[in-house]
């Protein structure tokens, strides 16, 4: 193959990705737009723009190809963020302040009721001869023998 074919396969293929990261960031800005606050489609947002761990080395290889620098995609998702936390009555985030954590209350179990024990099966008692006859093939199933020109 003509190096010419080749980076133009390569230039197509980082495009694809280009347009794939694209909607990525699209999406997550969509969903930190409208989703409701509790929502894990909005917890997940929030983490691709704020998250720290693998969250900060992602958002560095997204930025690579979409030629912006991680801190870049961090301050568009904390401007998001606290335009949602505005228009909700909240407080907004500060900078390089992580997302808080809500905690669950934990929940009493309740007592499950006791399930109704299974009634045991008699003892297994063979069956005579005539019972075991299968009454659609009354002597049984054969495969015929095959000769050895049939075989071949």
């Amino acid at each position: 193959m003509p190096a010419f074919e080749t980076d133009r396969n390569s230039a197509s293929a980082d495009s694809q990705y280009r347009s794939l990261w694209v909607a990525v960031v699209l999406q997550a800005k969509s969903d930190i737009e409208t989703e409701p606050l509790d929502s894990l489609d909005f917890t997940q947002a929030v983490a691709f723009f704020i998250g720290s761990g693998q969250w900060v080395q992602n958002r560095a290889v997204i930025g690579d190809y979409l030629d912006l620098h991680r801190d870049d995609l961090e301050k568009l998702g904390r401007r998001c963020i606290n335009a949602r936390r505005a228009a909700e009555g909240l407080e907004p985030l500060q900078p390089r302040q992580p997302w808080p954590n809500t905690t669950r209350a934990p929940k009493a179990v309740e007592s499950v009721p006791p399930q109704p024990q299974p009634i045991p099966l008699p003892p297994f008692q063979p069956r005579s001869a005539s019972a075991r006859v299968n009454r659609f093939f009354p002597r049984g199933i054969y495969a015929p023998s095959m000769s050895g020109e049939q075989a071949a």
